[in-house]
């Protein structure tokens, strides 16, 4: 037994010398490396597994950019997640092959190659090819789920402890089983409508499936309503729920043809909301109706709604199992909001009295004060006291509290110290209530009324009315909106004023208005009556009528041939948005200044037009596809609005529009549209050109210049654009739209010339979209650009810098105040060189989008000029790894951007810091940071020696 012991182990000492002496002949090998023939066929095998790699890899890419591409086109859909789950991938293989492509790369530059690498490569090539076929399987986009909730602007109410109050007690009965309507209840400007705006907007709604935020108000005179005719109270009762059950089967995105029956759409509704989580929020409910004749069927435990009323008995009668009250804001909290309302001047000490007496006579009702505020804020300080004993003289009586409200807020309007400011405020209530108003077609209008003798006094006024808080900016550029009250108030006041006359049904039309009425009124609007205006009175008799506004109502598809007849005093007429296809002819109205023709169905204007007093003429979006001959006769004309689209087969009719442009020596406002290229359309354009350079008195053009050429006959014969108030908007070469300055396309020798002289010209705004040549904008020279106070850029494939200052000790762009880059793929850096004291100076808002290239933005000497910067903005930028990179003496430096209020960091994979000390921002507000990984940072807030709180931006990862 010990001999067979021994036999065994002395075999396995020879196995295992074996087996070290094969491990030191392999070492060996190693060290050795292969033969040169291996190394042949290595390097052979590595090269062909990387090209193939390469390949597929930019196949993969690009499969990748499609997809995405249809994604971003498709509005009405979304990616799928099964879309999105392959495109996360994609992603990943790409970093991988980034990874295999610096190895190979290495491992070449030093003449060696591994099995390991060759391997890889083969391996990663055999996973992009595996990807790119599932990428031919994948459903890309589903038809888009309709939003949960639609944000609207709401108050700040969380410093107004007692609606804030209410909105808690509303968000806590979200989740009380036994409470399913819940009616709030107040007087007018009490603050309901900001409780429902934030009850919108909380975190708490956000646990419904869908948020509905609906207004019911409809516009009739209350009293008639209430005491008159129980019809007319049927039909606008009827149209208010028309229009909730509209709003809800939209935002269902529910397809229903036009003259469905209310009751299947109520069905479908139904059966939309059944198995789904809704909160409806129904604010200014003036009337009691059934839930179920909106739809609303199943009100079960799931499901709430929220009514808000002036009404209490409406809230009971709508069955609803709890009610709240909302009462005026407690003395102090209408104190702070009065201030708050007052801006800078609400600070002054020796005011504190009367804030006080102006909230207890507003009732502490938050409309009221927010409206009287803006009046006391456009009036010099020493007069205050003045005002207020005028406003403490205001008397009234009411019921309800609407006609105190209006009463009070009707002292702003008495107070302003001009006819023509009154005239124009109420000239707003012809439009329909919420609706965005122009603030060209108003002043227009107005003018033509003679309220006022000039577009520019008008412009003035309508800002007056802005700063008086009578009218509000609307989000739409160039817009106003009017508060519904103060629309009321307005309406209230001209059923007293009988030189006015205004008779108001815009979108509210119940039945055809009758020949008394059609008689005694100056002013008509029936606007936004869609299906519900089909047809006009024949010959009305209207001798006085001044205003007709006919706009948007899409079923009136003809005008009677006299209708027109008994309108001679006829001042302003608006037919845009109607389907009507001609004119009367003979068309006379001698007073006639301002026509709205843009009606797409349109074809010409009439053979015998006379309108010697016209002063606007607008006939964009018709099919009317050359300048008429008749406009040549309207000597007048100050302002021409017209396109050309659509224009085919037309060159033996080319010469029609010679002589008309010309013959406007008074034209101050030209806007030609371009939407068709051919032969004759640019024919016409050349000699159109030649005619617009002979105009005198132009100061506002948006034009389509067909080439280099045209656009420089017409710099060379004309002098007016050299004026510095001068509004320009023009492209150079074939485009399909003029609707923003654009160089991209131009297909000239001087491109750069070009567009400087667009820059010195436009001098307030400067769009570069897709221009094709220049790497920065400096190429149009810093002297040309210096005045600009807002830049665009977007889709500039070669800028590689923004500004670049290297050869200047100037301040540069020191008046701008707002810059917007997007899709700039070269885009290396957004400041070279010195950054001068009083650059960028006025700069209040900085928004970066989608620059692939970019790595660092700003320099520490950027920030210290950044001392108005109040919103900054970076979003999809893969490459930015640090926001702010320092130079050689910033040394332990903190930096500050004492204005910035908003910071939005959203999709920078590859970001790591901000700034490697503190930032000091002593007003931002909560930042947003998403799908940022790489950055760690903190947002303190401490308190500094005066007992404010500030907040710090600290970078907790040092910089590499």
């Amino acid at each position: 037994m010990a001999e067979m012991t021994r036999l065994i182990m002395k075999g396995a000492v020879a196995l295992g010398s074996a087996a070290v002496a094969g491990k030191l002949y392999e070492d060996g090998r190693s060290l050795i490396g292969p033969s040169l023939g291996e190394m042949k066929e290595l390097a052979q095998d590595i090269e062909a597994n990387y090209q193939m790699m390469k390949g597929t890899a930019e196949l993969l890419k690009g499969k990748t950019e499609d997809i995405l591409g249809k994604i971003k086109s498709e509005k009405e859909h979304e990616s799928t997640d099964e879309c999105n789950a392959w495109i996360n991938r994609a992603k990943e293989l790409e970093a991988g092959v980034e990874i295999l492509d610096s190895k190979y790369s290495t491992e070449k530059d030093k003449g060696l190659w591994s099995f390991n690498l060759s391997k890889a490569l083969k391996k990663k090539l055999e996973e992009l090819r595996q990807w790119l076929e599932e990428g031919r399987k994948i459903v890309v986009s589903v038809e888009r789920k309709p939003p949960r909730i639609i944000r609207v602007p709401a108050p700040k109410i969380e410093d107004k402890s007692s609606l804030n109050a209410i909105f808690e007690k509303m968000t806590a009965c979200f989740r009380d089983d036994q409470v399913k309507i819940i009616g709030l209840w107040g007087k007018v400007g009490v603050g309901k409508t900001a409780i429902m705006e934030n009850l919108n907007n909380s975190k708490q709604a956000e646990e419904f499936d869908i948020v509905i935020f609906a207004t019911l108000t409809y516009e009739m005179n209350e009293e008639k309503l209430n005491f008159e005719n129980e019809e007319l109270k049927r039909k606008a009762l009827e149209l208010a729920e028309e229009k909730l059950r509209w709003e809800i089967a939209r935002r269902l995105k529910l397809k229903i043809e036009p003259g469905t029956p209310k009751s299947e759409i109520n069905f479908i509704i139904s059966e939309q909301l059944e198995k789904k989580k809704c909160l409806f929020l129904l604010d200014d409910v003036q009337h009691v109706f059934k839930l179920d004749d909106i739809g609303i069927n199943n009100i079960n435990r799931n499901n709430k709604v929220i009514l808000a009323s002036r009404n209490q008995n409406i809230c009971w009668a709508m069955d609803s199992d709890e009610i709240v009250e909302v009462e005026e804001l407690p003395i102090e909290e209408a104190v702070v909001l009065f201030k708050e309302k007052l801006g800078p001047q609400g600070k002054h000490p020796q005011f504190e009295q009367v804030a006080m007496l102006v909230v207890e006579h507003c009732s502490c009702l938050p409309l009221l004060i927010g409206k009287v505020a803006g009046f006391f804020k456009c009036r010099a300080r020493h007069n205050w006291t003045y005002l207020l004993k005028n406003f403490q003289n205001w008397l009234y009586n009411d019921f309800d509290g609407m006609v105190e409200v209006l009463k009070k807020i009707r002292f702003c309007f008495e107070r302003l110290d001009h006819k023509d400011k009154k005239h124009c405020f109420l000239y707003c209530a012809l439009h329909t209530e919420g609706c965005e108003i122009s603030t060209n077609h108003l002043v227009e209008c107005c003018k033509a009324e003679d309220f006022f003798p000039d577009v520019g006094t008008g412009h003035g006024i309508v800002d007056d009315l802005i700063n008086a808080s009578l009218l509000e900016k609307a989000k739409k550029k160039k817009c106003v909106k009017m508060n519904k009250v103060l629309r009321n108030m307005a309406l209230k006041i001209l059923s007293e004023w009988d030189d006015l006359k205004f008779l108001v049904k815009a979108g509210v039309l119940v039945e055809p208005l009758s020949d008394m009425e059609w008689e005694d009124a100056k002013r008509i609007s029936l606007m936004d009556n869609g299906h519900r205006l089909r047809s006009l009175p024949e010959e009305p008799n209207c001798a006085n009528l001044r205003t007709l506004f006919l706009q948007r109502s899409f079923a009136l598809t003809a005008i009677p041939d006299d209708f027109f007849r008994f309108m001679q005093d006829l001042r302003v007429l608006d037919l845009r948005g109607t389907e009507v296809k001609k004119l009367p002819s003979p068309f006379h109205l001698k007073c006639l200044q301002v026509l709205y023709l843009s009606c797409d169905q349109l074809m010409e204007l009439p053979s015998r037009m006379k309108l010697e007093n016209l002063e606007v003429l607008d006939i964009r979006g018709t099919r009317i596809y050359c300048l008429p001959v008749q406009i040549s006769n309207m000597k007048k004309l100050r302002c021409l609005r017209i396109s050309f689209s659509n224009v085919d087969g037309e060159s033996d009719r080319a010469e029609e529009h010679l002589g008309v442009i010309s013959n406007l020596s008074l034209l101050e406002e030209l806007v030609l549209e371009v939407k068709a290229q051919n032969q004759w359309c640019n024919h016409a354009m050349k000699n159109i050109t030649r005619e617009v350079a002979t105009l005198t008195k132009l100061t506002s053009l948006l034009f389509c210049f067909y080439d280099e050429e045209s656009f420089k006959t017409f710099l060379d014969n004309s002098k007016w654009w050299q004026n510095p108030n001068f509004t320009l908007q023009i492209c150079v070469g074939q485009h399909d739209s003029i609707r923003r300055l654009k160089s991209e396309n131009a297909e000239c020798k001087d491109n750069a010339i070009i567009s400087s002289l667009v820059v010195v010209i436009t001098n307030d705004t400067y769009e570069l979209i897709g221009h094709k040549e220049a790497w920065s904008i400096s190429n149009f020279g810093i002297e040309n650009i210096n005045e600009l106070k807002c830049c665009i850029i977007e889709g500039c494939k070669e800028i590689r810098t923004v500004i670049d200052a290297t050869e200047t000790m100037e301040g540069v762009l020191e008046q701008l105040e707002k810059i917007y880059i997007s899709n700039v793929p070269m885009l290396e850096s957004i400041w070279e060189g010195n950054v001068p004291d009083g650059s960028l100076a006025q700069l209040t808002v900085f928004c970066l989008y989608d620059c692939s290239n970019l790595k660092t933005v700003f320099s520490s000497a950027m920030i210290k000029q950044l001392s108005k910067l109040q919103h900054l903005q970076i979003e999809d930028c893969p490459k930015i790894e640090q926001l702010i990179v320092e130079s050689e003496n910033d040394g332990l430096e903190q930096l500050e951007l004492p204005c910035l209020t908003t910071l939005v960091l959203r999709n920078l994979p590859a970001i790591e810091s901000i700034w490697k000390n503190n930032l000091i921002c002593p007003h931002l507000g909560p930042p947003v940071k998403e799908n940022c990984e790489q950055l760690d940072v903190q947002f303190s807030e401490p308190i500094d020696e005066f007992g404010v709180v500030i907040t710090v931006i600290s970078n907790i990862r040092p910089i590499s």
